[in-house]
């Protein structure tokens, strides 16, 4: 059964066409006439130990490349306000009416047991960003974890490279915005009936990310988070290929170290595969 959420709000197997001796989350793209070489790094949207990628691979292959690019420009004040405020905003319908008595109970009781609160002082909250919040309590993960991208926006600065993004907040939040209510809803039941598994799930998308497997990153993406099993098509192909039309366009005259969710590595239309296809030499780096 589909658990929590990673993507967007957070991150992000066996990929078909990468095997152990041929997997990592930071990959060297080179040949096909390119004159510096960018690289491609998968992050995880909560990690409970995200200093310790704080390694020399990783700072080199930024201090290579004269951009770092990631999903949204998470240096830029603009878009974490805007993150901020939609966290804000009411969802247009209240848990009281998408959930059944019975279920309103089950889920105040997990928000009482990891969030110190009771649901009718969340009650406006989306089901996806109570969910996501509840995913990222301390009390949940048994720790305080950070975005592994919050660790490349500081490696960036502390560089001198120049950040981008590769899509708006507003791109991100429209595509969550277009799952309906009711289902998050039951995404968000699910988790608070069986929220064990669901720690039990974190605990192995931790394990693969310090494994440095994006194969495996990419199957558990899948397994156990529900939107992107349910739009997989927009979460994670579409944006796939607008990524990699964009750096086959750009790569050629500028070096770019790329740092999207993990998840979008692997996988047949993951960005290693559309990359090789193009005719791109994609060699993993081990941290």
């Amino acid at each position: 059964m589909k658990k929590h959420i990673l993507s967007l709000l957070l991150l992000v197997g066996i990929s078909i066409g990468t095997n152990a001796q041929n997997d990592g989350i930071l990959w060297k793209v080179s040949g096909n006439g390119l004159t510096k070489p960018s690289y491609l790094f998968g992050t995880i949207h909560y990690h409970c130990k995200a200093a310790s990628f704080n390694k020399p691979a990783l700072v080199n292959a930024i201090k290579a490349s004269s951009q770092v690019a990631l999903e949204i420009n998470l240096s830029d004040i603009k878009v974490l306000m805007a993150m901020f405020a939609k966290s804000m905003q009411p969802s247009g319908a209240s848990l009281t009416q998408l959930l059944s008595p019975a279920d309103y109970k089950i889920v105040d009781t997990t928000c009482r047991q990891y969030l110190d609160d009771s649901l009718a002082n969340l009650d406006s909250k989306s089901p996806i960003d109570l969910l996501s919040t509840l995913y990222m309590a301390p009390s949940f993960t048994g720790c305080k974890g950070l975005p592994i991208d919050f660790l490349i926006v500081e490696m960036a600065k502390k560089t001198g490279k120049p950040i981008m993004g590769l899509e708006t907040f507003a791109f991100q939040d429209s595509l969550l915005k277009s799952i309906p209510l009711p289902t998050q809803a039951s995404w968000l039941l699910e988790f608070c009936k069986e929220n064990e598994k669901t720690k039990n799930d974190f605990i192995a998308l931790q394990k693969a990310y310090d494994d440095q497997s994006c194969s495996e990153l990419y199957r558990l993406t899948l397994e156990t988070s529900p939107e992107f099993a349910y739009l997989k098509e927009a979460l994670l192909d579409n944006r796939n290929k607008k990524w990699a039309n964009y750096l086959l366009e750009h790569m050629k005259t500028e070096s770019y170290f790329v740092a999207v969710g993990a998840g979008h590595l692997s996988g047949e239309k993951g960005l290693i595969k559309l990359l090789t296809a193009a005719g791109y030499t994609l060699t993993p780096i081990k941290i």
